[in-house]
């Protein structure tokens, strides 16, 4: 069975990214060579389970991070202004 690959140079979305399931997936995503990650949430981190994944993401995983702090992410001009950054 094929294992499934992540191109390095592309960036991946991940609505919900900091909770369990999201985590998880970024965990999976990075683990297959991905290096752009976006993850998003209303809530952030909550459990100390969480906390882990993401700090073991962030240190042995992917060599940038940029953690953006906004308070209204659906706002248009923010949204544009962050995505061309990445």
């Amino acid at each position: 069975m094929p294992r499934t690959a992540c191109h390095p140079h592309k960036s991946h979305v991940i609505v919900g990214g900091l909770g369990g399931f999201g985590l998880e997936l970024a965990q999976w995503l990075v683990e297959r060579g991905a290096k752009y990650l976006v993850l998003t949430s209303r809530v952030g981190v909550r459990t100390g389970y969480q906390a882990v994944l993401f700090l073991s993401i962030l240190f042995y995983y992917l060599r940038q991070v940029n953690v953006v702090n906004e308070g209204d992410y659906a706002f248009t001009g923010f949204c544009l202004q962050f995505c061309t950054q990445l």
